[in-house]
């Protein structure tokens, strides 16, 4: 999807460089909003059900997401920084994040690595913008 907003500004500005410094922010803005508002749904609406069901198995998983919790409250940004660089869907990491433990302000934090991402995927949608002029 950023390569098509990349595209579009680019060829709307008729520009590679003005393009990507138009996209960019845009699509990072756009990134960091959802993310937020994803989390506070995740957390508000359905972390208090999940984390209840969990907590009452005793599987290993519960035994599992008990470590991954206290990880997340330990080293929160790091790790959502990596998830966000990794190629995972957006949207359901950022909703399993709401049930974990981790601060809103360090998931934010860690989802602004994200722009690192978004850079190279604009830069990608206004090169095949520059390749079809």
């Amino acid at each position: 999807m950023h390569f098509v907003v990349a595209f579009a500004y680019c060829k709307v500005y008729n520009s590679f460089w003005i393009g990507f410094a138009v996209a960019t922010p845009i699509i990072f803005v756009g990134c960091m909003l959802g993310a937020f508002f994803a989390i506070i749904l995740s957390r508000y609406l359905i972390a208090n059900f999940i984390k209840k069901q969990i907590l009452n198995s005793n599987g290993k998983f519960s035994q599992k997401f008990k470590v991954a919790d206290q990880m997340f409250l330990e080293n929160g940004i790091l790790f959502v920084a990596l998830l966000r660089l990794m190629i995972l869907p957006y949207g359901i990491v950022s909703y399993l994040l709401g049930v974990t433990c981790i601060s809103i302000w360090d998931y934010m934090i860690g989802t602004s690595a994200y722009i690192v991402k978004i850079a190279l995927f604009v830069i990608m949608g206004c090169g095949i913008w520059q390749a079809t002029e």
